[in-house]
């Protein structure tokens, strides 16, 4: 892999944060509803059971509009998206005789209104502040507890 193209990659990673709602992607005149998996505020990672006459991969339609609200919050955010990366995954834990597949699809917002870009980038930076004050706080509690576990060894 390219220099630029790890780079660009970590970027996106580290920027992701988990994220569990449904949500509502128009494609072309057909309206779908998916399940956002992750949120950056460059774009989404979003699931939908996959249905191979209605959405199929490789499709022609490249742009896709997409309507969500984030939880804690009454604005409903509409964005428009470029397809980035189109996959179908099985779902953990589904019998192989009886797969569950999804057509798992990556996108990179084109259009947002400022406002929504706004809340946007304050929800996923909120959420990382929130994840690593819980993994600061476990952290302190094992100290803690090992400190215990020392000082009893040493009583």
């Amino acid at each position: 892999m390219l220099e630029s193209q790890a780079t660009e990659r970590e970027r996106r990673d580290r920027d992701r944060v988990p994220l569990r709602l449904m949500l509502n992607e128009l494609v072309g005149e057909e309206l779908h509803r998916a399940m956002a998996v992750n949120v950056s505020p460059t774009g989404l990672y979003l699931d939908r059971v996959f249905r191979p006459r209605q959405l199929q991969l490789g499709r022609e339609e490249r742009t896709v509009q997409l309507e969500f609200t984030l939880p804690e919050s009454a604005e409903s955010i509409w964005a428009l998206a470029e397809v980035c990366h189109d996959a179908l995954d099985e779902l953990p834990g589904s019998a192989r005789d009886e797969r569950a597949v999804v057509h798992g699809t990556g996108v990179r917002f084109t259009a947002m209104a400022k406002k929504h870009e706004r809340i946007l980038y304050d929800f996923v930076y909120e959420q990382k502040r929130r994840n690593l004050e819980t993994l600061l706080e476990r952290i302190r509690s094992r100290r803690r507890t090992d400190r215990r576990r020392t000082d009893r060894r040493a009583a």
